[in-house]
């Protein structure tokens, strides 16, 4: 079990209808941070996001956290992840981006070419997946 001890909720997007889901961030106590407003393209099951941005001294770092429901609409993810992309893009910020979206990447399917399609469009440097 994690001690949020010198942390504090930056961000994040709750459920309270259905069982489990949902998000968040935790920030050092001692970084200075501003959330990002996404709740616009939240909806529930199918994308669940919060977003803060570090004030950190030599570069403004995104930390993002993405969840898509199993039985999540695919297409509505997609259509809103690029949405999302455009709202937090701003140029030389570095992002760190978590994802539970419920796809296994190593079985070959159209939506998971399209996904690993769609991250390869955005020029990720380093892009990882694990399957648990």
């Amino acid at each position: 079990m994690m001690s949020t001890e010198y942390y504090k909720l930056g961000a994040k997007f709750c459920r309270h209808q259905y069982k489990n889901g949902g998000v968040c961030v935790f920030v050092h106590e001692s970084i200075d941070f501003n959330i990002i407003p996404t709740h616009h393209i939240c909806k529930k099951k199918d994308l669940e996001i919060c977003a803060v941005i570090l004030n950190l001294p030599k570069i403004k770092t995104v930390i993002v956290t993405i969840y898509k429901s199993p039985t999540g609409n695919y297409d509505y993810f997609l259509r809103k992840l690029e949405s999302l992309w455009y709202l937090l893009y701003i140029r030389n910020n570095e992002f760190i981006i978590c994802v539970d979206i419920n796809i296994i990447l190593i079985v070959t399917t159209e939506d998971n070419r399209h996904c690993i399609s769609y991250v390869q469009s955005k020029k990720c440097s380093k892009f990882s997946y694990k399957n648990f």
